[in-house]
């Protein structure tokens, strides 16, 4: 993984860690690995969340090195599972 790539990465966990104000809470790791456990009743910690999602990025092979914002990031990843549009 590159540098430019890892800072990246970086980022999207800094974003992560905390909840959104405004239009809608976005749920927190801590409220994710709970959903988890609700629905499946496998126990996910936070860090093996954290974890996968970072390693699912990185397998995707996804260039954030262009991205300028959380902002960019974030439509960046959702155009690659198909849930937005650049």
């Amino acid at each position: 993984m590159s540098l430019k790539t890892s800072l990246a990465l970086r980022a999207v966990v800094k974003a992560m860690k905390f909840e959104r104000d405004g239009y809608g809470v976005t749920p927190s790791i801590r409220c994710m690995a709970a959903n988890i456990r609700a629905q499946s009743g496998a126990a996910i910690s936070r860090a093996q969340l954290i974890r996968a999602l970072l390693d699912a990025v990185a397998d995707a092979d996804l260039d954030l090195t262009m991205s300028t914002s959380e902002t960019d990031l974030k439509a960046t990843i959702l155009a690659r599972l198909g849930k937005y549009r650049l």
